[in-house]
């Protein structure tokens, strides 16, 4: 995630508290520069589709993508079937002349436990319960984005959110790290499963916690 940022800021940080709240003025957001101190503050996701369809939404549970500036897309869906719980994953790159993809390539599907795949629902649905919109633009010519979806059972929603190279150690942080290691996980041919469901574990008790945190101000 090291990026040669180009990082906008409107005014103070809605995340944090120690800076003065001041209304958003549209004819200066292109004229504050962020510091990188400042950037390793953001603490949440963005609303944000993903710029063209993924996949069949009401098949996936969740979903994960990284679209890196300069080389293929990858990503990963959750799904529930028969039953039980089957990761997806593909590598492709987004054919944008056309607004579609272009053919998905390398798809993998592997089945994983209960206990991980409801515990991904937790991390995903809560984070993304938790995103917002800031007071500041914040984005790059380089680097990479990534989009995170879920449909929480029951709900009838499709919640979606993306973050751009996010910086220091903060639940954006968090989640790209582990969707990516979700990536890995699938893509790889020995799979460590107990490792993966420490780091899920691990992910979601910390990132539960810093919401809990939060709740308390």
């Amino acid at each position: 995630m090291n990026a040669a940022a180009c990082v906008l800021v409107v005014t103070a940080f809605a995340t944090a508290p120690a800076l003065a709240w001041s209304p958003y003025n549209a004819q200066n957001a292109l004229h504050q520069q962020i510091q990188p101190d400042s950037a390793e503050r953001i603490d949440h996701l963005f609303p944000g589709d993903e710029p063209v369809p993924q996949i069949e939404h009401d098949k996936c549970r969740l979903t994960f993508r990284v679209e890196p500036s300069f080389s293929k897309s990858g990503r990963w869906c959750l799904e529930l079937s028969g039953g039980s719980y089957v990761l997806r994953s593909w590598i492709s790159r987004v054919a944008e002349a056309h607004g579609v993809d272009e053919i998905a390539a390398d798809e993998v599907a592997v089945a994983i436990p209960d206990e991980i795949a409801e515990a991904l629902e937790g991390i995903w649905t809560n984070a993304l319960l938790e995103s917002r919109y800031g007071r500041y633009l914040y984005g790059g010519a380089d680097g990479e984005m990534y989009y995170f979806g879920a449909a929480p059972q029951y709900s009838g929603l499709y919640l979606q959110a993306k973050t751009w190279s996010p910086r220091g150690d903060t639940p954006p942080v968090w989640l790209v790290q582990l969707g990516t290691e979700v990536l890995a996980y699938v893509r790889e041919t020995r799979r460590d499963t107990q490792h993966l469901q420490r780091r899920v574990l691990a992910i979601r008790d910390r990132l539960y916690s810093y919401y809990g945190k939060l709740a308390k101000h």
